[in-house]
């Protein structure tokens, strides 16, 4: 999961997609899992 205390770089992001009840989940390039925004920061994607 990313956290506020998370940085990730903009470049290596593949995808962001939504999923239920307005959560997003971040791909990332290389990475073969998808990886879960916390709540309170998905609006940010």
């Amino acid at each position: 999961m990313i956290h506020r205390s998370a940085i990730v770089n903009a470049r290596v992001i593949a995808t962001v997609s939504r999923v239920m009840r307005g959560q997003a989940s971040v791909k990332i390039k290389g990475c073969p899992e998808n990886l879960a925004v916390s709540r309170p920061f998905s609006p940010l994607f």
